[in-house]
């Protein structure tokens, strides 16, 4: 199972991006990104991480047929932080994705189409 906890729901993911998390997960779980208030503490934002991290634990105990189980984390820099550290603390897979930039002119404005490469590790689990 892939948790796929960014702003991003799977529904919306190119084909290639899709197929890849079906191919190597099985099944994609869309897990809506929490509205951090960009004036919130890093309690604040803890604690959103604590409640996240308990809802993912949630998901892995009901799927424990799952071979593989990994979450996909982007969005807010330090509450995906503070939710990576605890996910490696139970030695959960944490992912981002990596995407090709393809940039084209027309007239003056300036478009950037990102295009899916792959899954990368946050870390190394042990």
């Amino acid at each position: 199972m892939l948790v796929n906890l960014t702003n991003h729901p799977s529904g919306k993911w190119d084909h290639t991006q899709y197929s890849a998390a079906v191919e190597r997960y099985h099944h994609i779980v869309d897990l809506p990104f929490p509205h951090i208030d960009p004036k919130a503490t890093l309690k604040e934002v803890a604690e959103w991480a604590e409640k996240y991290l308990f809802d993912i634990l949630e998901l892995r105990s009901k799927n424990q047929q799952d071979d593989v189980f990994a979450v996909l984390l982007m969005g807010e820099w330090t509450f995906c932080f503070q939710l990576a550290i605890r996910l490696r603390e139970h030695s959960i897979p944490v992912l981002a994705t990596t995407t090709v930039r393809e940039v084209s002119m027309k007239g003056d404005q300036k478009i950037s189409i990102f295009r899916f490469s792959g899954f990368r590790p946050y870390f190394e689990l042990s």
